[in-house]
């Protein structure tokens, strides 16, 4: 922190003692704008031999306003925001009609989404959920991490229908729709749809005005597609990159095999 400037990122060693700097699981960046933040952060990625920098914005908060002039900007896409200080029948119309549909269709079959506290159920949904899509190792997280949700009391709301789930974090005005699982008879009965509205009732209910649904893995995508038929606002989300040492830079992507387009740092393949 420096200047009333809140800066949180996660450290990663490199060889010969140096590192490099990256937003954690999530959005982040900095937070606050106070003068000569960027200039003392620049000093001290110096003194710690810090190699690059990847920050992932907040939507929410629009901070890459204040990423500083080193760093590059880069839009990956919108994400999607429901504005809930509305009635049930309001929190409807604002949706796409493959969503208003797909709500009432679980709403019907009886599908009814409450609150629960049950994260080591919804871990073992969780994980089943993303072998089943295919995802990648590294968003299998392990029983430690939701532990520790757990632990965040209030500020993380489990919504389970039974055949459906989702987690949802609260804080700084905004619910975020963080993590959801579902099975074959939840997919087929559009219940996360379900789980989505209720999450929409529960924030309005919270004195929240907004919950930030995201965007997808990449712009255009189906999980994109589905977060837009349920909510009608858009927010822009960026990432920034900035090289603090680019002699360093060029020598570990040398090493790495070369530069590539596709990834920052380009050495980290």
């Amino acid at each position: 922190m420096h200047g009333g400037v809140l800066h949180a990122f996660l450290v990663r060693p490199l060889p010969g003692g140096a590192c490099d700097l990256t937003t954690p699981y999530g959005y982040g960046g900095p937070q606050g704008a106070g003068p000569g933040w960027r200039e003392a952060f620049r000093a001290a990625c110096a003194d710690r031999r810090v190699v690059s920098e990847f920050v992932r914005f907040h939507p929410l908060r629009g901070n890459q306003a204040n990423a500083g002039a080193d760093v590059d900007l880069r839009h990956v896409q919108d994400t999607s925001t429901v504005d809930v200080r509305h009635d049930d029948d309001a929190l409807l119309a604002q949706m796409a009609p493959a969503g208003r549909t797909a709500v009432r269709k679980a709403l019907k079959a009886g599908v009814d989404p409450r609150p629960a506290r049950d994260l080591g159920r919804f871990r073992d949904m969780y994980h089943e959920t993303m072998r089943r899509v295919g995802a990648a190792e590294s968003y299998l997280f392990p029983g430690v991490f939701f532990e520790r949700l757990d632990e965040m009391g209030d500020g993380v709301l489990m919504l389970d229908a039974g055949c459906a789930a989702g987690l949802f974090l609260a804080g700084g005005g905004a619910m975020h729709y963080f993590l959801s699982a579902s099975t074959d008879e939840g997919r087929a009965l559009s219940a996360t749809n379900a789980v989505l509205y209720a999450a929409m009732r529960h924030a309005r209910e919270a004195e929240i005005e907004t919950l930030h649904l995201g965007g997808g893995l990449a712009d255009g995508d189906s999980l994109q597609r589905f977060k837009r038929s349920m909510g009608a606002g858009r927010t822009p989300f960026y990432v920034g990159t900035a090289v603090h040492d680019p002699a360093a830079y060029a020598e570990l992507t040398a090493a790495a095999g070369g530069a590539d387009d596709e990834r920052f740092p380009a050495y980290r393949r």
